[in-house]
């Protein structure tokens, strides 16, 4: 008599037990418990949207438990590398070049954790035997910012970005058009980012502690080493800070003032389990104020950083912005309120370029009785030897310092909270 066929629910229980079971996949252990897992009816393979996870129901029952495990982990990476949030301006660039971009980084790492192929299986064609997913070895050691840098130049000059993995489609999206370089799975961005900032921080908090508890269950299954694994581990625990993201976070966490809640949208949080929250409504933020190092070596920096700071304060409208450009002393004082935020850079006259003390700045804020809701500084982090009373010890506000520093690390605020800014893009 034949036994009754799995249900896609089932199955997809079943392979997700069986890796975490696996010493090879101890890291991801907790990554797949994190955020809500559905099987649905869409003619789709699999997705997240950086927390939550979906498979096709038609791919769960068709392909083998080892490949239906390669999509389990491989959204289980996209969570572990904060792949949705860490890279949204790349996807507000180009959709297409950001999902190959992460897939492809994505795809090198899992290779690494299983080349033999024991627990998972990377989708190949039934017929051909080719490799299905996004899998290319010259971008080994690259970051999902420099592989979409060179699929970038590559669709300037008319090439498709795929290499010698052999690309294909995707089964079940894009009618299947072999070889042109589709992802494994979709890639909700509008998903990851239409969160509030107490549901992003809610998330961070819970991938972070999975990831921490996942690389001891790995020191201890595996012992520690220095494969590509491991350093990939480490790089997880300390990982490369996206500034806009971080000045974005930033601004919408002290901008706002709570006042009331409502059920005209939903806490997405909550729906995955059928339960129906409110989510908070709040009105525009009090006085700012943002600090300018003009002490020489950020001056390039700066209509970057002007333009991306200019675009958040159009989105959470601050009632006035002070900006301070200093060096051992306030050297420029000047107020925006919101109808002329768009004119800033064009309109701002920039002075200074002696020393560098930001305590001149808190200094100033009290002077000038300002009052701000919140500070950003702007600097190279190269202050005078008077360490903690040169940075400034009686903040009024919480203050974010953004360090334009290439040796990240080494300078760090000891008060508020430091970005380094390797690099401007």
């Amino acid at each position: 008599m034949s036994q009754p066929t799995m249900t896609a629910e089932r199955k997809l229980k079943k392979v997700k037990i069986n890796i975490m079971r696996q010493k090879e996949f101890a890291l991801m252990s907790g990554l797949m418990m994190a955020g809500t897992t559905k099987i649905i009816d869409r003619d789709v393979l699999a997705g997240t949207d950086g927390y939550n996870e979906f498979y096709g129901r038609r791919f769960v029952e068709t392909f083998s438990e080892k490949e239906v495990g390669y999509a389990v982990v491989h959204e289980a990476g996209h969570k572990m590398f904060r792949h949705l949030t860490i890279w949204q301006k790349l996807f507000e660039e180009d959709r297409e070049l950001a999902n190959h971009a992460c897939d492809y980084v994505l795809n090198l790492f899992l290779y690494d954790m299983d080349r033999n192929e024991k627990i998972i299986s990377r989708l190949r064609d039934p017929t051909t035997g080719k490799i299905m997913i996004l899998f290319d070895e010259r971008f080994r050691g690259m970051n999902v910012k420099q592989v979409f840098d060179i699929l970038k130049q590559e669709k300037k000059e008319g090439g498709g970005g795929g290499g010698d993995g052999e690309p294909g489609d995707s089964r079940g999206r894009n009618s299947g058009s072999g070889g042109s370089g589709q992802p494994l799975d979709e890639h909700d961005w509008e998903g990851a980012a239409d969160v509030t900032p107490e549901e992003a921080r809610e998330i961070e908090q819970e991938i972070d502690r999975a990831v921490r508890q996942g690389k001891m269950l790995h020191e201890k299954l595996n012992g520690k080493g220095t494969s590509g694994v491991d350093r990939a581990i480490e790089e997880l625990i300390t990982p490369k800070i996206d500034w806009r993201a971080e000045l974005r976070e930033f601004f919408t966490s002290v901008c706002t003032r709570k006042e009331d809640a409502t059920y005209r949208k939903l806490h997405r949080r909550y729906v995955g389990l059928d339960m129906y929250m409110p989510i908070r409504i709040s009105e525009a933020a009090g006085r700012g104020a943002i600090g300018i190092d003009m002490s020489g070596s950020i001056a390039r920096e700066l209509p970057t950083f002007f333009t991306e700071a200019v675009s958040l304060l159009e989105t959470v409208v601050p009632e006035a912005i002070d900006l301070l450009y200093w060096d051992s002393a306030v050297c420029q004082h000047e107020t925006y309120t919101p109808d002329n935020y768009q004119s800033m850079l064009a309109s701002t006259s920039p002075k200074g370029g002696g020393g560098t003390s930001p305590s001149c700045v808190t200094r100033f804020i009290k002077d000038k009785d300002l009052k701000p809701e919140f500070v950003v500084m702007f600097t190279d982090g190269y202050v005078g030897s008077d360490w903690g009373e040169q940075w400034g010890d009686k903040w009024p506000c919480p203050v974010l310092w953004l360090v334009v520093n290439e040796n990240e690390g080494s300078i760090t605020a000891p008060n508020g909270k430091t970005i380094f800014i390797r690099e401007f893009d």
